[in-house]
């Protein structure tokens, strides 16, 4: 049965992610413990050091199964699923070969539920690769999708990009910064907006909490008094003073 054999390898592959989660969690208490021991011994002999040997091989066997669904399934239903996890798990185990999975469903997956998310892992893909101008055209597209649970986030990592991004003189700087602010601001709204998500509400502090850092260091005293009495968060202005 096809339509079985598929959601068999999807949920395959997804628990040897989940195993590989575990067992880097055993991974790492291993080396906290072989370290404090160390530590205590007068850090003698050899310096004890982290191995991810399990935890990679379990990554290694997910990106098997969801390779084989790309492979074998081009045209169900749930492939852009399946290229989705395949291209995710890569990013864990460092392969930039991610990049191609993930174009792959915007290119022939053009009405895929995961499109926000694929462009948010884009621009997160590039922002850690300090190519801020592709993270900003990725963040941009993930914004398209206002009703998607990553609109919010990707506005807060649009004004980072922005923040980031190189610039070839002061009125480029300027400029940047002063689309980093807008940004961080429009963070906020959105988040004040829907209020009753802990996620949302979360990110309301980080985006004032960079506002803060922004205005303080590019020393925007007088705005930064006029936002934050209006948003209610004098505390915050004090704080950047």
């Amino acid at each position: 049965n096809g339509g079985r054999k598929f959601e068999l390898y999807l949920r395959l592959g997804e628990i040897y992610a989940e195993r590989s989660e575990y067992l880097r969690d055993v991974e790492m208490k291993d080396y906290e413990t072989s370290y404090d021991k160390w530590k205590a011994a007068g850090k003698k002999g050899t310096e004890p050091q982290l191995t991810v040997k399990n935890s990679k091989a379990e990554l290694l066997k997910s990106t098997e199964a969801f390779r084989r669904l790309v492979r074998e399934f081009p045209k169900h239903p749930r492939t852009d699923a399946a290229l989705y996890a395949l291209a995710k798990t890569l990013l864990l185990l460092d392969n930039d070969n991610a990049v191609l999975y993930f174009n792959q469903i915007i290119q022939q997956h053009k009405a895929s539920p995961l499109l926000p998310d694929t462009y948010l892992a884009l621009g997160e893909f590039f922002f850690y690769k300090h190519d801020m101008e592709k993270a900003k055209d990725n963040y941009k597209e993930a914004m398209n999708y206002k009703e998607s649970r990553v609109y919010p986030y990707s506005v807060y990592k649009l004004g980072w990009a922005y923040y980031n991004s190189k610039a070839a003189n002061d009125k480029d700087t300027q400029e940047n910064v002063n689309k980093s602010i807008a940004a961080f601001k429009l963070a906020v709204k959105i988040s004040e907006r829907d209020k009753e998500n802990p996620g949302n509400f979360n990110l309301r502090q980080e985006a004032i909490n960079d506002l803060i850092m922004v205005f303080a260091e590019t020393e925007r005293i007088d705005e930064a008094m006029d936002y934050f009495s209006r948003l209610g968060e004098k505390e915050a202005f004090y704080d950047m003073l």
